[in-house]
């Protein structure tokens, strides 16, 4: 797949899932949107409702020598002004979507259920 087509594909897919959890976890998550189409990037922020403490980012864009292809995807703990990683995904360029959405899955099961008494 040629770069820029990989880099469509993976706006694509993210943009899906976050419509379709948007719809699902409409109680449960906030999510911030900022897109930027000339200089072709997507950021999304996921909050808990319930739980100040957890976030996440989604960057999809043109990597520029950072250790992904197009996609990263982190969720951390804020602790005072200080964070922790909780998850991270950074794709490669050999990902496929269900590769991709496995991941997502992963980070949003950490943020709608860390630190919840089950």
């Amino acid at each position: 797949m040629k770069y820029y087509s990989r880099l469509i594909f993976c706006f694509d897919v993210i943009r899906d899932w976050i419509n379709y959890i948007k719809e699902k976890y409409i109680d449960f998550i906030e999510i911030e949107e900022l897109i930027n189409e000339n200089d072709i990037f997507y950021k999304i922020f996921i909050f808990n409702k319930f739980n100040d403490n957890i976030g996440a980012e989604i960057f999809v864009g043109e990597s520029n020598f950072a250790p992904y292809e197009n996609i990263y995807f982190e969720v951390v703990e804020l602790i005072n002004k200080d964070y922790s990683f909780l998850f991270s995904y950074y794709d490669s360029k050999d990902d496929t979507k269900d590769d991709i959405l496995f991941n997502l899955e992963k980070g949003l099961y950490i943020i709608l259920n860390y630190g919840s008494v089950i």
